[in-house]
């Protein structure tokens, strides 16, 4: 008797695991599909326990402020006075705050510092100096220029021709040495005892 060998098919062993990237995406979805519903079933729990204890909360409040009080007339009165006096110190310390105070005149309004005549005024409302150079010879307005080479600022006139030098300053430094030196000068009253000596 004659055999025929007859080919099998080929048993698919193992066939799900042919796309490992396949199948460990889908594990990974499940997993963390099923940690997402943990997690909001969690939180949905701690929010309903929180939720009921401030319901609760607020409705003994609730209670509790709605109950009558009785208080006596010297109590009221009293209440009511320092809600008044509270909200007039407020009103003041508000109108404080906002007011412009207009500064006092004096009549020390110039002098000369470091060579350099200077003039000032009190800024309105703020009360502070505001200086300004002037030529000691014409009058004339002067810009200083810093050089920084030098490091001085230098006062030219272009009127008169007049020029000099502050040496190691700049701009802001010398109006702060200078409105110093004013304010030092009405404290002591020293400016007095200049102009007394000057009309001699």
């Amino acid at each position: 008797m004659k055999v025929t060998n007859v080919a099998t098919p080929p048993i698919m062993v193992g066939k799900m695991r042919q796309h490992p990237i396949r199948d460990n995406t889908i594990a990974t979805v499940l997993g963390g599909v099923l940690l997402a519903f943990l997690a909001v079933e969690r939180l949905r729990g701690i929010a309903l326990r929180w939720g009921s204890w401030l319901l609760g909360t607020l409705g003994q409040l609730k209670d509790y402020l709605g109950q009558p009080v009785s208080l006596t007339r010297w109590v009221v009165f009293l209440g009511a006075f320092f809600l008044c006096a509270f909200f007039l110190l407020l009103l003041l310390a508000f109108r404080a705050s906002f007011r412009r105070v207009a500064p006092a005149s004096h009549p020390y309004t110039s002098d000369t510092f470091f060579g350099i005549l200077w003039r000032w005024g009190a800024e309105p409302g703020v009360g502070t100096l505001s200086v300004r150079s002037f030529c000691p010879q014409c009058d004339m307005e002067l810009y200083p220029n810093y050089n920084s080479y030098g490091e001085s600022l230098q006062f030219h006139c272009e009127n008169c021709g007049f020029a000099h030098n502050v040496e190691h300053m700049d701009g802001p430094q010398l109006e702060n040495v200078v409105i110093r030196a004013i304010q030092r000068k009405i404290r002591t009253g020293e400016w007095k005892r200049n102009e007394t000596v000057a009309s001699q």
